[in-house]
This record gives C-alpha cells, sequence and structure tokens, in this order.
C-alpha cells in the first residue's frame, strides 16, 4: 500500500494514494487495498466526490453495509443538485433494508420530496413506511404534504382513508370524513364518493345536524336518494 511518509505534501500524497487505489481495482483487483488507499486520500485531501464515489462502488459491492452509508452521507453533503436526489433514495433504501432505521429513512424520502414531490422512487418508499408503525404517522404527515404540493386529488383521497382507519376516535374519524368528502366533491368533482364520506361519518355521528345537511344536500345531486332509504 502506498503511503507518503513524511507528510510534506498532502496534495501529492492525496494523488499518489488515488493512482495506487485504481491500480489495486483495475490491475490487481484488491477492494481491500484499494478501500485503504482511497480513505487515505480522503484523510490527505479531504472529502472529494471522485473518491467518495470510488469507495461507495467498492462498499456496495462487497456488502460493506455500515461502510457504505458512511459514504453515502458524506456524498449527500458535497453533493451538486442533479445526483442528490438518487444519493438520498439510496441512502433512504439503504436504511430501511440493512439498519432497521426508519426514522432515518423518513427523513432521507423527506428531502427529496420537499425538492420533488412528484418523485416516484421516493413516494414509494414513504408508502411502504406506512406499514411501519414506528414512523407511520411521520410518513403519512410527508406523503399528505408532498401529494398536497403535487396537487394530486387522488392520492390526498387515498391518503384521507389511511388516516380514517388510523384514527384513535369516532370525533377524528368523522372531522377526516369532512374533510374527504370536501376533497372529493370540490377536487375530484366525485359527488357519490363525497356522500359516501358523509354517510360515514352521519353513522359515527347521527345527532350532528350539519351532516345531516349535507347528506341532504348531496343526496340528490348523486342521485342517490334510494340507496339511503
Amino acid at each position: 500500500v502506498l503511503a507518503v511518509r513524511d507528510g510534506s505534501d498532502p496534495s501529492a500524497g492525496r494523488d499518489l494514494s488515488v493512482r495506487a487505489a485504481r491500480i489495486s481495482v483495475e490491475r490487481i483487483e484488491d477492494d481491500t487495498r484499494a478501500a485503504h488507499n482511497y480513505r487515505q486520500a480522503l484523510e490527505l485531501g479531504g472529502d472529494d466526490d471522485t473518491v467518495l464515489e470510488a469507495l461507495d462502488q467498492i462498499y456496495s459491492r462487497s456488502a460493506q453495509w455500515n461502510e457504505l452509508g458512511d459514504i453515502l452521507e458524506r456524498r449527500v453533503l458535497l453533493s451538486s443538485p442533479d445526483r442528490l436526489d438518487a444519493l438520498e433514495v439510496r441512502l433512504a433504501e439503504l436504511r430501511m433494508t440493512r439498519f432497521a432505521d426508519a426514522r432515518g429513512a423518513v427523513s432521507a424520502l423527506q428531502n427529496v420530496v420537499e425538492r420533488e414531490p412528484a418523485h416516484a422512487r421516493a413516494i414509494e418508499l414513504l408508502e411502504k413506511l406506512l406499514d411501519d408503525p414506528t414512523v407511520r404517522d411521520d410518513a403519512m404527515e410527508v406523503l399528505e404534504q408532498t401529494f398536497r404540493r403535487s396537487d394530486n386529488a387522488t392520492r390526498q383521497a387515498w391518503l384521507l382513508g389511511l388516516k380514517v382507519d388510523a384514527a384513535n376516535s369516532d370525533a377524528d374519524r368523522v372531522q377526516i370524513l369532512g374533510d374527504l368528502a370536501r376533497l372529493r366533491e370540490e377536487r375530484m368533482s366525485d359527488l357519490s364518493g363525497a356522500l359516501d364520506a358523509v354517510t360515514l361519518a352521519f353513522a359515527l355521528d347521527p345527532r350532528d345536524e350539519g351532516l345531516l345537511g349535507e347528506l341532504e344536500r348531496l343526496a340528490p345531486a348523486a342521485n342517490a336518494w334510494p340507496s339511503l332509504r
């Protein structure tokens, strides 16, 4: 393993370590030696994304997840905007699959969807995290904000349906169902869906005169009086 022994020229030492690392990968096929040299280059020259990316590839190949997580976090700090989303999605996936760090995954994915609300992979992973009770509320909140920013009424309605199921009290369910009814009527032009939500809310609180009034208003418009009798 090559090294700078006198420490008089860290820049030269860094370049020498990078050259030695490339030889270890390309000619000797020794990832362990290459990783040592690349890390030595970082010690001499500070974080550099070219070197970090090389370590990223080595640790991915060798399934060294702890080391890979450290490198990805450092790459995120240095990344250009066009590469940042992909790096944070990878970091989130690593936290989910290798570290059981659901909270850290939500944090990384939140960063992604705040920059790009329509990022399909980040949304997919956040939806998977809804199955984890330790972060369900956090993931739901991030998704709710994301669907609102992307003006995706269909997914907002889907998420409100999940919130109804997860609510802790009938009063909370009634409130959420009211939000769902308004969304379906005003944003989706779905009078039948709005009526369904109000009907469920009224079943939970039949003494609410406001809900009764909404039933009387929506049922004729949705041609639904026969189904309510």
